[in-house]
């Protein structure tokens, strides 16, 4: 076996081994493994083997290793992807939206105390106005947050409305 290829297997292999070792990594992400050729990387980039990558990693896949092929193998790309990647997608999109709400949240209270603090005289009203420009721009990155976990919610198909026969007296 060439020394590239041990080097891939120790690659894949160190991988696996600190996946496995973390037992809450390991129960939530699960990889498929792609393995291109340059000829196939070519022609799904229309005879560039960059935009073939790009390609691939527009539908997730990740470079991982490449393995220099002697005089009759070609040159071999290994990629990575997760398995379900539409679920880990709307996984991280429903903690972006919960880590966003919480930040509303904190700037909301911020804010009314700033407000508070103000009519007593604590506070200047540059820094109330600073803390509620800070919950407004919370506000935006939460409606950002919220739309793209509603663009990788599936839609269910609106039920099919069946014609319903006319009533004759």
């Amino acid at each position: 076996m060439s020394r590239t290829m041990l080097a891939v297997f120790a690659f894949f292999a160190v991988g696996a081994i600190g996946l496995a070792g973390d037992e809450k990594v390991g129960a939530l992400w699960k990889w498929e493994y792609r393995i291109a050729s340059k000829d196939e990387l070519a022609e799904l980039g229309n005879r560039n083997v960059a935009a073939g990558l790009n390609k691939l990693g527009e539908e997730g896949w990740e470079l991982v290793a490449v393995e220099s092929g002697a005089a009759a193998v070609p040159v071999q790309f290994y990629l990575k992807r997760l398995k379900d990647l539409p679920l880990a997608q709307r996984e991280a999109a429903t903690r972006r939206v919960a880590a966003a709400e919480a930040e509303v949240e904190l700037w909301r209270e911020r804010a009314a105390y700033s407000e508070r603090m103000v009519k007593k005289g604590f506070l200047a009203e540059n820094q109330a106005r600073a803390d509620l420009a800070q919950l407004r721009h919370a506000e935006v990155l939460l409606s950002s947050a919220r739309r793209e976990l509603e663009a990788l919610t599936p839609q269910k198909p609106a039920p099919e409305k069946v014609p319903q026969p006319e009533k004759r007296p």
